[in-house]
């Protein structure tokens, strides 16, 4: 387990399912320079101890480069990835999400699990929850304690059927219904992910 927030409960988490922890701290990157050896840095870290794909949870920083190439890694995220432009290019990317989906969508929210690319918030969707609707008098902050439920139904969702072998590329993005936990897949067919 890897945080860059001295103040994470990342160390107590790993503790707890006896994994190893590493804190690299880091603010913000003053230059494109600075980040690329940062994640260059850490990729060898890891990769010396076996690391082959990466699992991001509250982690913040926009990984790149050689990170992403060679450390796969799958994120969620605070808005539906599936909406996009004509180009193909998902509209709610970035720290302001949440309050773009908003104004974007009529009101609703959700959120996504998805591949780590190079450019952020663009990788394949694998999850995505069923639209939210937030009232208008609905803080973003209360949106986004919102869409943490459904993210904590989606990401372990998404991790266990990569672990079972149950991705299929060609039926994403798979869709999560919170209220019945009926998963059905791009064309609508129920799908079984307790096998």
């Amino acid at each position: 387990m890897v945080s860059d927030q001295p103040s994470s409960r990342g160390a107590e988490v790993a503790g707890e399912h006896g994994l190893d922890y590493l804190l690299r701290p880091v603010d913000r990157f003053r230059t494109p320079d600075e980040r690329e050896a940062y994640f260059d840095a850490l990729c060898a870290e890891l990769g010396e101890r076996g690391v082959t794909a990466c699992f991001y949870a509250g982690f913040m920083k926009i990984s790149k480069g050689k990170f992403v190439r060679e450390l796969p890694g799958i994120n969620a995220h605070p808005a539906d990835l599936t909406v996009t432009d004509e180009s193909g290019v998902p509209l709610f990317r970035g720290m302001d999400a949440i309050s773009a989906m908003r104004a974007g969508t009529d009101g609703m929210i959700g959120a996504s699990t998805h591949v780590v690319a190079d450019k952020v918030d663009t990788g394949a969707t694998f999850i995505r929850s069923l639209p939210i609707h937030a009232p208008a008098n609905m803080t973003d902050e209360a949106c986004h304690q919102r869409i943490k439920q459904a993210e904590h139904q989606i990401y372990p969702l998404t991790l266990r059927m990569l672990g079972k072998g149950l991705i299929d590329i060609s039926r994403m993005p798979y869709t999560f219904d919170e209220a019945t936990g009926i998963l059905t897949d791009a064309s609508g067919k129920v799908v079984d992910y307790d096998k």
